[in-house]
């Protein structure tokens, strides 16, 4: 029965997995907690190991991590996990991420409701149902001067937007206005589409890649988890 579902979704794949499916650029994650205690999706490579979103040697193909997804996220306590997006410099996809934006399916957001609608490309709901994921594909590399709309600046959607050296998760949980991928020139994603959220948010943001524990660290996290149950 599992080779059955298995190649029933590989032959009704959608849009974005039909487009770049072929590509190494995906990836598997799971959900772990960090020192800290928070919540992280922890990127993972097919065999068990763990990923990188910025080592392209830990990326494979989408059929493949399709395949690994139930392994992979059976390796904790929480069983928690999914398939990755990487952006990268090749297909050159780019994501913007709308967090806590949805309530009963609605998006609560006008400027969030406007950038959707004039987006025509592919969108879908995070993991949570709370949020959203943007999905273009730049015609030439898109130099940002910020990628996160600082934490003062409340007055505007909470919104992350990356070129490169990380991933989105990927639900297939296709929003209502959801299209197929499209392509954007630099000129349209940051001086039309951006600017719809407020970018640049009049402030200078870069994030740091975050860092993962390279040995053993879902070990110690799922100790931290049985300590916390």
């Amino acid at each position: 029965l599992y080779l059955i579902y298995f190649w029933y979704k590989i032959y009704f794949m959608n849009v974005v997995a039909q487009k770049f499916g072929d590509k190494k650029i995906w990836l598997n994650w799971r959900l772990e907690l960090n020192k800290d205690g928070k919540e992280t999706k922890v990127p993972y490579k097919t065999n068990g190991n763990y990923g990188s979103s910025t080592d392209s040697k830990t990326w494979s193909t989408y059929p493949l991590v399709l395949k690994a997804r139930e392994k992979i996220s059976n390796m904790g306590i929480r069983k928690t996990g999914g398939i990755g997006l990487v952006f990268e410099s090749t297909e050159k996809i780019i994501g913007v991420d709308f967090d806590h934006c949805i309530t009963n399916k609605t998006i609560s957001d006008k400027r969030i409701e406007n950038f959707i609608k004039k987006s025509n490309t592919y969108c879908e709901y995070s993991p949570s149902k709370t949020g959203l994921h943007v999905l273009f594909q730049a015609e030439s590399d898109i130099e940002l001067s910020c990628n996160k709309r600082p934490v003062m600046k409340k007055e505007y959607p909470e919104t992350e937007v990356y070129t490169q050296g990380r991933y989105f998760t990927f639900t297939e949980d296709e929003h209502e206005m959801s299209k197929p991928i499209r392509e954007i020139s630099e000129n349209e994603f940051t001086q039309e589409m951006l600017p719809i959220v407020g970018y640049p948010w009049n402030g200078l943001h870069i994030l740091k890649q975050p860092e993962y524990e390279s040995s053993f660290a879902f070990l110690l996290n799922d100790k931290k988890l049985l300590e916390t149950i």
